[in-house]
């Protein structure tokens, strides 16, 4: 079979390209990086948002295409990228792609701090990375390319970019940490590795084909740290604050200093009470998890701690 990755130098796409590089597939990989650090693919440097790049020989008899494309941080790409770039893919790939797996989130649900959420709801994203990548999962919805949309929830590993998880491990290892509101507070999310298992299976599985698969997993928050604190190797209990009183502080603290690392959506992270409803691709295709989140976030916490060692 011939695999074509888009966003093949991102936290998932890379991932994702590791596993497959294995599969004696033929391998091919989009990316602007002149030196791509995985061997065994055919790179092609192209730039998805360069209205003159010639895709041809890289979507030419592709029988599985994984678009893991995506700008986290830069507004100022988001358009472009997830939208008109999406389009014109898409417009590229007709009659040259069998099969495209595209890699959502479950933001595109909107925001919710309680309840039961599954693939029936409908879309209300809010902010503008959600907004762009929902238009972007509809414009391949509404291709002809079979297609297979998969949604995460908070994707964690050590090579990730976002420093959220890694900035709440260091407030527990210098002791600041504390939780926040009601104690059966709710956490999503998935490891890599389930993220990159259940791509594949979209790829492979023709029962896959014209479904969206929320992944996701969760954890009670005092669960999850404390899963943290056995990594770390940190024992105690951290104090309790009521959430009306640490959202208002926050908001001052904000006022003050912009950067200030609990903003409103992290406190809502740490607060809620929704699961993200992944019953769908188990039943359908028969995904297993690796690991429950305890047993993720300790090897996370561990190796987090190995690696403050050697600094």
């Amino acid at each position: 079979m011939v695999i074509a990755v888009v966003g093949a130098s991102g936290f998932v796409g890379l991932e994702l390209v590791k596993k497959l590089v294995d599969s004696g597939n033929q391998i091919r990989v989009l990316s602007r990086n002149e030196l791509y650090p995985i061997k065994g693919v055919t790179v092609f440097r192209l730039d998805l948002t360069h209205e003159h790049s010639d895709f041809g020989d890289f979507l030419d008899g592709v029988d599985i295409l994984y678009n893991c494309s995506g700008v986290i941080s830069d507004e100022s790409l988001m358009w472009d990228l997830h939208v008109t770039a999406m389009e014109r893919l898409v417009q590229l790939s007709r009659g040259r792609v069998k099969r495209w797996v595209q890699l959502g989130s479950v933001g595109s649900y909107g925001r919710f701090l309680n309840g039961d959420v599954t693939e029936e709801f409908d879309d209300h994203p809010v902010g503008l990375y959600e907004e762009t990548k929902t238009i972007s999962d509809n414009i391949v919805k509404n291709s002809d390319i079979p297609y297979v949309i998969l949604r995460p929830s908070n994707i964690f590993g050590l090579s990730m970019s976002n420093q959220s998880l890694f900035e709440l491990l260091r407030a527990i290892r210098l002791g600041v940490f504390f939780h926040i509101g009601r104690k059966d507070s709710i956490v999503n999310y998935i490891w890599i590795d389930d993220v990159v298992s259940a791509l594949i299976k979209c790829g492979v599985d023709r029962s896959a084909l014209g479904n969206t698969f929320n992944i996701s997993q969760s954890i009670k928050t005092n669960s999850m740290v404390w899963s943290l604190q056995k990594g770390l190797g940190i024992k105690g209990n951290f104090l309790r604050f009521p959430e009306v009183f640490v959202r208002r502080i926050a908001q001052i603290a904000r006022m003050v200093y912009k950067p200030f690392p609990l903003t409103e959506s992290r406190i809502d992270a740490l607060t809620g009470h929704c699961v993200y409803n992944s019953q769908k691709i188990v039943d359908i295709l028969g995904f297993e998890f690796g690991k429950d989140l305890e047993g993720r976030f300790y090897d996370f916490s561990l190796d987090a701690a190995q690696s403050y060692e050697k600094k």
